[in-house]
């Protein structure tokens, strides 16, 4: 540093550092008073908007109060509490109406029940804003919330409302929240950059922000603030404490003032903050005036300082050109004098300095002169020596006697694993990485270098800092015999030695390799055979070596491959197969190769022969070619189309029956989707896709198969039958797919013809059955029509003959239909362990006492839906049919199960659901022969010739059909019989109503005046008339559809009764013309048989089956009337 400065700083010190002092002092003072002011007037805001706020709510809360305690509103909402009648929530409504128009603040109203159900609200989206929990009577101050609706803001009261000190229901205000937003906008007091933020808890007790920000109106109300981050000021605000932050950084990343305060009438939470830049405006301002202060004084004491540097500095000046002139080799000497004393002897000093210097100048430049000629001489050796130190090729340590090396270049540290600091720390001692085995041809090597000046190099290992040895070559000189000093140079022999063990492990490879190896030069000659290549000739080595190939092979095969082998001299690597026979009469086949081999200058010095003994590996393949093509022939000879797919469904083969099948050429429809096979709904590919995702599929590896419509080649559609399968996985670990199928168009041809033949042969019986029954009802009827006739007979008998007559046809005629799945039913819920239970005394007084009934039924069964006489009818039949098989007596079990089918036996039995109840007949009877175990179910089929008429087995075949249910029957002659009924579970409760019981005739309602009947048959019409004469109601009749239209477009009419079944234009069409002329009318069908399915109209409520009588009839009509 030179003094002029030296000085300057000094007195700029002297001068500044107690002015800077004194500014930072009143800085910090002035800074500390604007906090504390800015602070106060934080808290005042807060203070006055808190005022605000809750001034608000209470008026708001006033409000409401007003609006709930409008008498005619709780009087009509106690009303809809007990029965919620439209005309109530209308008036409500009116009432609700009337606030909101009186208010122009409040968005909606929602008025709740005491069981906090919805009557009434003014906006669909109010009751979306709330939760039931939210309806509450804790008796809280405010229970206001703010939400966001899809329109605005919305500040929402909710309160209980009372009548008579009880609680009638609740009441939502939502008010706008302009007023609210009002308030915390107001930032009087908060200058430009002050702002509040008002935030409340949610559900899970974090922070929510209510209302938006300043600067940024959407990034409050966009997230939430955890209630665990208590770093944040509104965190401290919602947890009830006032605080201050006087270092808080907010969500613009600008310093601010903060201060937290809570509104416990609410539990809400305010922040009032202020930025900093603004609160301590007049402190920098203040900042600014004193730095102006000081750097006019430091103008002012840097004049004053150069002038006295000035005075001080001039002597200094020219003692220090008298020293610059005599370093230029110049003599010189000071003659100014200084009036300053010890200046003036320093000036002394330098001459006498100055003089004794030029003398001392000569006698060292012949020193130098002396000194630079050893010097040059120094450096030439130090640069050799550095080279070979920096070389990477070569170790050099630089070590003494005792084992410490003094130094070491990077080669040697890269050698044995340790770096530069290790060496300076002293971690490396050459006896230490030295094994104790090898330390005599160390000492050996000393005492050689002691003598010679060197030691012979010599080979031993390092241990490398890792633990492994290194092989090096090691070989040195002496620096320095005093102090025993050495300079050792160390060459790695890792690679060689590692080339030498993979050389070796080559060699054993090689020779030990069942392959044959042998290695040639340019004259044929072998040099090296491996033991594979003597044990194909049956020679031994001493009999290889050194002979030439014709020698070994023979001169004719010598002659058939030499031009194979001088290709190979020539730089052309030959492979081939040759045939021979070597050391036995066996042929071989070898997989030969001659490879060329080069020296280390790139020139051929021979050839490699490499031979593999093929000939098990071509039997194999053989084999492999033979069985495939047999393969291929079965598959291409089979009457069934197969081909196979990858799991993308990609075709990949094609047998000529399927090309029979489908119409495609093999080479058209490979490569393509099996999609492209299919009718265009299948999507099988993606059922492959599902397969290889879940594991399960309802027709691979389904060994039933599966029937599905085909697309052929021209476009028709015909149904096949196809299996699919899964094959094992490719050698690719891909899986791939085989399906063979029939064609099943003249099957399904067949079978429809079987079926006709059956249908024919089943009618036939029916006809004959359906003759001899109603022949016997009409025989009744016609002779008890002839008694009549002679007045003297007894007429109530006859009549009652013939009405029996009528109930016997009507059931007939039941079964019938029940077989054809047309019954009149009504099934219900039942559970069917109860009604087993019901109708066993029945059953076993209809089994007599012979046979021994036993009952396994399951706990906990689930419900069926079925028609619960039809299914007392099936326990009856079956069981009598049990004690027909057992005249001697025996056991019939009868036992219930709740099972899970799987997929195949599902789709065995035709049945929808697996979730099945089975319900089994065990009876040890005579069994059923084979030839009558599918005529069973045939109606009219019976071996028990006089006592049976063969419906009872088909009406319980039909029953279980109608019920979508399956019906299973395994016998053994002699041993017994099982019938097996599946019925599909359900869950549903049933709700029955007990039926109501009178014994009083019935009557038409006093609203039916006029009833119009439309049937075809005349008798039917006079029947209905005859039956209501004797009533009030005017019947007037119609013969057909048409008739009936005219009628009606002609006066009103209070009731219709319909026939399904006529002619031009059956009931249903009829009914469907009459509702549009009369809308309101109401109808009753009446029919013997219905063969349409009209679920609007033709429900079972409105239908009577036909025969019926006159208290039926009535009963009919009072229910739909209902």
């Amino acid at each position: 540093m030179k003094l002029r400065t030296l000085i300057l700083l000094v007195m700029l010190s002297c001068t500044t550092v107690p002015l800077i002092i004194f500014h930072l002092l009143n800085v910090t003072s002035e800074k500390q008073l604007l906090r504390n002011e800015t602070i106060a007037k934080l808290q005042d805001v807060a203070d006055i908007n808190h005022k605000r706020i809750t001034s608000l709510l209470a008026n708001k809360k006033n409000a409401v109060a007003l609006i709930k305690s409008r008498t005619q509103l709780r009087n009509l909402l106690k009303q809809t509490s007990s029965k919620p009648e439209h005309h109530l929530v209308k008036k409500i409504g009116e009432i609700i109406t009337h606030a909101i128009s009186s208010s122009t603040n409040i968005y909606g109203i929602a008025i709740y029940n005491g069981y906090k159900e919805l009557v009434f609200t003014s906006k669909d989206d109010l009751q979306s804003l709330i939760n039931t929990s939210d309806l509450k009577t804790d008796g809280s101050l405010y229970n206001v919330k703010i939400l966001f609706s899809e329109e605005s803001q919305l500040l929402l009261f909710i309160e209980p409302i009372e009548l008579n000190e009880q609680l009638i229901g609740y009441i939502e205000v939502a008010f706008t929240n302009n007023e609210l937003q009002a308030i915390v906008n107001d930032y009087t007091g908060l200058g430009k950059s002050g702002e509040i933020v008002l935030a409340s808890r949610d559900t899970n007790g974090d922070a929510i922000f209510l209302t938006p920000t300043r600067n940024d109106p959407s990034v409050a109300l966009s997230f939430t603030v955890p209630k665990s981050n208590l770093e944040i000021p509104i965190t401290h605000a919602i947890n009830g404490t006032n605080d201050i932050f006087p270092d808080y950084v907010d969500y613009r990343e600008i310093p601010v003032l903060a201060i937290s305060h809570h509104i416990p009438e609410t539990d809400w939470g305010m922040v009032v903050k202020i930025d900093k830049t603004e609160a301590f405006k007049r402190v920098e301002q203040l900042n600014l005036q004193s730095i102006e202060i000081v750097i006019g004084t430091l103008c002012f004491v840097s004049l004053l300082s150069f002038i006295l540097i000035s005075w001080l500095t001039k002597p200094f000046f020219i003692i220090h050109k008298a020293l610059v002139t005599a370093a230029d080799g110049k003599h010189f000497s000071i003659t100014d004098k200084h009036t300053i004393h010890e200046i003036q002897e320093v000036i002394k000093s330098i001459n006498f300095m100055l003089k004794q210097r030029d003398l001392t100048e000569q006698a060292l430049q012949s020193n130098i002169d002396e000194l630079i000629k050893l010097n040059n001489q120094l450096d030439s050796e130090a640069e050799r020596f550095k080279r070979w130190k920096e070389s990477n090729f070569i170790g050099i340590i630089h070590s003494d006697a005792k084992g410490n090396i003094l130094d070491a270049n990077t080669t040697l540290l890269d050698m044995i694993g340790y770096t530069k600091d290790d060496l300076l720390n002293g971690q490396i001692d050459w006896k230490n990485l030295t094994p104790d085995k090898y330390l005599p041809l160390d000492l050996r090597a000393v005492e050689e270098a002691n003598e010679k000046g060197y030691w012979t190099p010599f080979e031993k290992v390092y241990m490398h800092k890792l633990g492994h040895e290194v092989p090096i070559l090691i070989g040195g000189s002496i620096f320095n015999k005093t102090s025993q000093e050495f300079i050792v140079f160390i060459v790695s022999l890792a690679d060689k030695y590692k080339q030498m063990r993979e050389l070796e492990r080559y060699r054993g490879i090689v020779e030990n390799s069942n392959d044959m190896f042998a290695f040639l030069d340019l004259k044929y000659t072998f040099i090296t055979v491996n033991e594979a290549y003597l044990k194909l000739h049956n020679k031994n080595r001493d009999e290889v070596i050194g002979r030439t190939v014709s020698e070994i092979l023979g001169h004719p095969l010598f002659d058939k491959v030499k031009s194979k082998i001088d290709k190979a001299l020539q730089g052309e690597t030959i492979s081939f197969k040759e045939t021979l026979f070597a050391s036995t009469p066996k042929e071989r086949k070898l997989q030969v190769s001659y490879i060329p081999y080069h020296s280390n200058d790139e020139e051929i010095i021979g050839f490699i022969f490499k031979g593999e003994d093929i000939t098990e590996l071509e039997s194999k393949q053989k084999l492999i070619e033979l069985k495939e093509a047999e393969q291929k022939r079965i598959i291409e000879s089979l009457l069934e189309g197969i081909f196979t797919t990858d799991s993308r469904g990609t075709i990949l083969s094609f047998n000529p029956e399927a090309e029979n099948i489908f119409g495609y050429k093999e080479h058209e429809i490979v490569g393509h989707s099996i999609d492209e096979l299919t009718d265009g709904v299948g999507h099988h590919t993606e059922k492959l896709a599902n397969y290889i995702q879940s594991g399960s599929s309802q027709i691979i590896n389904n060994r039933l198969g599966r029937d599905v419509n085909a697309k052929h080649k021209t476009g028709y559609i015909f149904p096949i039958r196809i299996s699919v399968a899964s094959m094992p996985l490719t050698e690719c670990e891909e899986l791939h797919f085989i399906a063979n199928f029939q064609d099943m168009s003249e099957h399904e041809q067949q079978a429809k013809l079987i079926n006709r033949s059956s249908k024919l042969e089943s009618l036939g019986n029916i006809a004959g059955g359906v003759a001899h029954d109603f022949n016997n009802i009409l025989g009744i009827i016609l002779g008890y029509t002839n008694l009549l006739e002679n007045f003297s007979k007894d007429t109530t008998t006859s009549l009652k003959a013939i009405e029996r007559a009528c109930y016997r046809g009507q059931k007939l005629t039941g079964n019938l239909l029940t077989f054809a799945k047309k019954t009149p039913s009504s099934p219900h819920y039942v559970n069917i362990n109860e009604l087993i239970q019901k109708n066993k005394k029945l059953l076993e007084a209809a089994m007599t006492s012979k046979i021994q009934l036993t009952l396994n039924l399951a706990a906990n069964i689930e419900q069926a839906y079925l028609e619960e006489n039809l299914f007392e009818d099936l326990l009856l039949n079956i069981s009598i049919n049990a004690m027909h098989a057992m005249p001697n007596g025996g056991e019939l079990r009868i036992s219930t199960e709740q099972i899970l089918l799987p997929q195949e036996r599902m789709q065995a039995l035709e049945l929808n659901t697996p979730n099945i109840i089975k319900v089994s007949f065990k009876d040890t009877g005579i069994g059923i022969l084979p030839e009558n175990i599918d005529k069973i179910f045939d109606p009219f089929f019976t071996t028990k010739k006089e006592t049976g008429n063969g419906l009872g087995l088909s009406q319980c075949y039909g029953f279980v059909k109608a019920s979508n249910g399956a019906i299973d029957v395994v016998s053994q002659v002699e041993k017994g019989t099982e019938f097996t009924v599946y019925f599909p579970s359900v869950t549903k409760k049933p709700t029955s109503v007990p039926p109501t019981v009178t014994d009083q005739p019935l009557i038409l309602p006093e609203a039916i005046k006029t009833l119009l009947i439309v049937d075809d048959e005349e008798d039917i019409r006079y029947l209905i008339k005859s039956f209501l004469e004797s009533t009030h109601v005017q019947v007037i009749e119609a013969c057909d559809a048409q008739e009936g239209l005219s009628i009606l477009q002609q006066q009103s009419v209070d009731f219709v009764v319909s026939d399904v079944i006529m002619p031009n234009s059956d009931g249903i069409e009829f009914i469907q013309s009459a509702l549009t002329i009369q809308n309101n009318l109401h109808y009753l069908f009446i029919s013997g048989f219905i063969d349409c399915e009209d679920t609007e109209h033709l429900t079972t409520d409105k239908i009577l089956y036909k025969p019926f009588n006159k208290q039926q009839l009535i009963k009919k009509i009072l229910d739909v009337t209902k």
